[in-house]
C-alpha cells in the first residue's frame, strides 16, 4: 500500500504515514489533507516551510507564520533608516556626494583665514564651516544631511581638549580625534 508522506513543519523530516509525534524532533503533530497521497518527488525538505500547504503538518506550538515573499522583496529593496528624532524614514535613492574640488578649497581657504587672523580663537567656528559645507553635499540613501553643530558648542571641548593635550605631554592628543568624530557624528541629522 502506497502511504502518504508528511513533512514536519518544525525540523523539516520527512515520512511516511501518519505519526503522533515526529520520529526526528518529537513535535506534536496535527494533519490536514487526508485525502491526497504526495509523491516522494513533491515531499522535499525545504529550508523556509510553507505554512500553506495542505500536506504540511501544524504541531501545538503557536509558529509565526512566515511572511510573504512579496514583502520580503519590498523590505529589501526599501529599508527603514531611522534618524536622531526616532522618525522612520523610508529609502528612496542611492548615496553620493556632490561637493566640487573648487568648494572644498575655498571652504579651507577661509577657515585657515579666519583661524590665521584670530590667533587659533576661531578654530572651531572654522571647522564648523567646513563640516556644514561637506555634510550639506551628502546624500545617504536618497536623504540629504546636515550639520546642525556651531562653533560655540565645540569652543569649550576644543579649549579643555587642548589643555589635557599639553598636561598629558600630548598622550591626550590621541583621543581628540574620537571625540571631535563622535561630536560631529551627534550633530548631523537628514535635511528632510
Amino acid at each position: 500500500k502506497y502511504m502518504k508522506k508528511y513533512r514536519c513543519p518544525k525540523c523539516g523530516e520527512v515520512f511516511q504515514g501518519e505519526h503522533e509525534l515526529c520520529p526526528k524532533c518529537q513535535t506534536k503533530l496535527h494533519y490536514k489533507a487526508k485525502e491526497k497521497i504526495v509523491p516522494k518527488e513533491e515531499a522535499k525538505i525545504i529550508e523556509r516551510f510553507n505554512f500553506d500547504d495542505p500536506n504540511i503538518i501544524k504541531h501545538d506550538d503557536k509558529i509565526p507564520e512566515t511572511p510573504l515573499i512579496e514583502d520580503e522583496e519590498k523590505e529589501e529593496k526599501a529599508p527603514v533608516v531611522t534618524n536622531n528624532t526616532s522618525n522612520k524614514i523610508e529609502v528612496i535613492g542611492d548615496s553620493f556626494f556632490d561637493g566640487r574640488l573648487y568648494q572644498k578649497i575655498g571652504k579651507l581657504l577661509l577657515g585657515g583665514l579666519i583661524t590665521l587672523i584670530t590667533a587659533g580663537i576661531a578654530l572651531p567656528w572654522a571647522v564648523c564651516i567646513y563640516y556644514r559645507w561637506e555634510y550639506k553635499h551628502m546624500v545617504i540613501q536618497g536623504h540629504r544631511l546636515k550639520f546642525t553643530g556651531k562653533g560655540g558648542q565645540l569652543f569649550g571641548r576644543y579649549l579643555l581638549w587642548f589643555l589635557l593635550t599639553i598636561l598629558t605631554a600630548f598622550i591626550f592628543s590621541l583621543w581628540v580625534a574620537i571625540f571631535i568624530q563622535k561630536w560631529k557624528i551627534k550633530h548631523v541629522e537628514f535635511e528632510d
